[in-house]
């Protein structure tokens, strides 16, 4: 079943209505919105007395008004562009009726025309492991590591160094929640902390002192502070 609507910007003010007033021109500030609620405050702002059906309006968007114009020119200024005309009944009346059919976006159709944030995508066809940016990713999830250039001073791939070298990713860092390089080396086999010294943590690896051997940022440490 149709039901219709009208809007009543109070009594008193309708009541005392003239054409005069009706035609009387004044500034409207209302943006674009559902038509049915455009339409209600323009009605509460001028007094005109709107009538429609709920079919009339549905899914439908009205056009900003902003500006300085009678009820009648404010109102066919929001009804531009929407489908709708509106027809005069009397001086203070008009009544809405469909001139095309409504169109109703989706949600992938209302999506389209928004910006959305950056996205950098990278790849390698073959093999991530040889892409050597993805080594030092944080975004890597992964615990191996090819290459560490911080114990060869080079990007040889540990495979092809002749010596036995173990990578910590801050990966494993994040997840043992280890906060400071004690606690990230203590599940590094052949690597024990060091009882030699009070104020500092050193550490023996593979049954040699370390001391003269810790670089930090590049750089060889005499010895390697706890809180480093």
């Amino acid at each position: 079943m149709t039901t219709f609507k009208f809007t009543l910007a109070g009594v008193y003010l309708s009541l005392a209505m003239t054409p005069a007033l009706a035609e009387e021109a004044r500034t409207f500030d209302i943006p674009a919105q559902p038509l049915s609620s455009a339409v209600n405050s323009l009605s509460q702002q001028s007094g005109l007395h709107v009538f429609y059906a709920d079919s009339a309006v549905q899914g439908r968007e009205s056009a900003a008004v902003n500006g300085t114009y009678t009820p009648k020119q404010a109102l066919s200024q929001m009804l531009s562009g929407s489908g709708v005309q509106a027809v005069s009944t009397a001086d203070d009346t008009v009544a809405l009726k469909a001139t095309a059919p409504a169109f109703i976006k989706t949600a992938a159709e209302a999506s389209e025309g928004e910006t959305l944030p950056k996205v950098t995508v990278e790849a390698d066809a073959v093999n991530q492991a040889y892409d050597p940016d993805w080594e030092r990713d944080t975004r890597n999830p992964s615990y191996n590591r090819s290459h560490s250039t911080s114990a060869t001073k080079t990007d040889a791939a540990i495979m092809d160094t002749p010596v036995s070298v173990q990578v910590v990713p801050k990966k494993i860092i994040d997840d043992q929640q280890a906060y400071d390089v004690k606690e990230a080396l203590k599940n590094v086999s052949g690597v024990q902390l060091s009882t030699s010294s009070v104020d500092y943590v050193n550490f023996v690896i593979r049954g040699f002192e370390a001391n003269a051997s810790t670089y930090k940022n590049g750089f060889r440490q005499d010895s390697f502070a706890e809180e480093t």
